[in-house]
């Protein structure tokens, strides 16, 4: 079983393992199985309290985007092979967030919804509905992309998973 903590040198507290080693230790539980042709991508990340800062690692799967408070969406970097393609090391990425900025996470369906013509939702419309949502309450703005999405592809059935996470930093006294 793969463990998400350790117990730290002191002995007496436990430490979070880095997300690049959960990725490294799960890519090498689960290599592809050329039978299934199916594969794992994902992305972790830790998120410090302490230091405002969101470590991630990304295997496959599309980038974060952070929106800062008053300022344009962005998709983070996230290269990395699926777990179980390769051997090579999984690079750790992070970001500082600050009071008021989102972080949305997704799964690829999101951006390769297709419409009834073929075309694929996209980055760009990703964006602009994370920023039209931005004066929304974050659940609200969530809510308002998945059904942007369910307009593009006007009813037909998705092939994918479509999912979204999205967390807003507030000050503890929110």
């Amino acid at each position: 079983m793969t463990r998400l903590t350790r117990t730290a040198e002191c002995g007496e507290q436990l430490d979070i393992v880095p997300p690049a080693e959960v990725a490294a230790h799960l890519n090498r539980l689960f290599p592809f199985d050329s039978a299934t042709e199916q594969l794992t991508t994902m992305i972790y990340g830790i998120f410090n309290i302490a230091t405002e800062v969101f470590q991630y690692v990304s295997a496959g799967h599309p980038g974060p985007v952070h929106l800062p408070h008053g300022a344009e969406p962005v998709i983070l970097e996230s290269e990395g092979y699926p777990i179980g393609l390769t051997d090579e090391v999984y690079e750790e990425r992070s970001v500082r967030l600050s009071e008021g900025d989102r972080l949305y996470l997704y799964s690829d369906g999101v951006t390769e919804a297709m419409d009834v013509v073929g075309s694929r939702f996209g980055n760009d419309r990703l964006l602009q509905a994370i920023r039209i949502g931005r004066p929304r309450p974050l659940q609200d703005s969530v809510s308002a992309i998945i059904d942007d999405i369910s307009r593009w592809y006007q009813g037909e059935k998705s092939q994918d998973d479509i999912s979204v996470l999205a967390v807003e930093l507030s000050s503890a006294l929110d």
